[in-house]
């Protein structure tokens, strides 16, 4: 093993959210009674990069000055451990990769951009991967802040933050491994090895920035 420490990232890294993602725009049509948007329609434009403004200003179907109230009652939804437990399933063979990384004495740590860090935890336990994980850090980050740049931002801000704790450990040890370049641009600019691993979202792909991919958690054995 060449590398010491792995950095996770959570959602739709790990995990395969695109469910949670349509379930949740299917909770602000319910809401606020509008015409729910079909799931292949809605996970097309997931995989060519349209954002959840844009979903929901489709939803809305007409103009309004409070786009901030259905992108707030989605984040809610987000939020909440049942959109995890009632919509998201680990990927193939992810605690299988997981036991075997932590078997050949790699640290792994865990980020997440999630609203409340006990969620996270909690979320965690559910999956029952929690104890996997050395340090799990997350930041929030609100529907009106949640911009490419401000996602790097607070990604930057968690490796450094990681890096602080494990000082002992060279950046060439290190591997940050994510599903979006908001997760991936950070971690080279800090000069910190990266793979991006396919998902379901495509929103940051605008980017175009040039990267490792791997299409399966289990190729990540590769390159450590």
């Amino acid at each position: 093993m060449k590398k010491k420490l792995i950095i996770f990232d959570f959602d739709d890294t790990l995990t395969d959210n695109s469910e949670r993602d349509y379930q949740s725009f299917l909770h602000v049509a319910e809401t606020y009674n509008l015409k729910p948007i079909e799931r292949e329609v809605i996970q097309n434009w997931r995989r060519t990069g349209k954002s959840s403004n844009f979903i929901i200003k489709k939803l809305i179907t007409q103009e309004t000055d409070d786009l901030e109230k259905y992108l707030n009652c989605r984040s809610k939804f987000l939020s909440s451990i049942s959109s995890y437990t009632n919509f998201v399933s680990l990927k193939n063979c992810a605690i299988d990769l997981l036991s075997e990384l932590t078997s050949t004495n790699l640290i792994l740590v865990l980020n997440s951009l999630q609203p409340q860090h006990n969620v996270l935890l909690n979320i965690l336990e559910y999956f029952d991967i929690k104890h996997f994980f050395k340090k799990i850090i997350s930041r929030s980050l609100s529907s009106s802040e949640n911009s490419f740049q401000n996602r790097s931002k607070l990604k930057k801000s968690m490796y450094q933050d990681i890096m602080a704790e494990f000082e002992l450990i060279d950046k060439v040890d290190i591997l940050i491994i994510g599903n979006l370049f908001s997760d991936i641009i950070p971690a080279d600019e800090l000069n910190i090895d990266s793979l991006m691993i396919e998902g379901s979202f495509s929103f940051d792909m605008s980017q175009n920035h040039p990267c490792k991919k791997i299409s399966k958690l289990k190729n990540i054995l590769e390159f450590v």
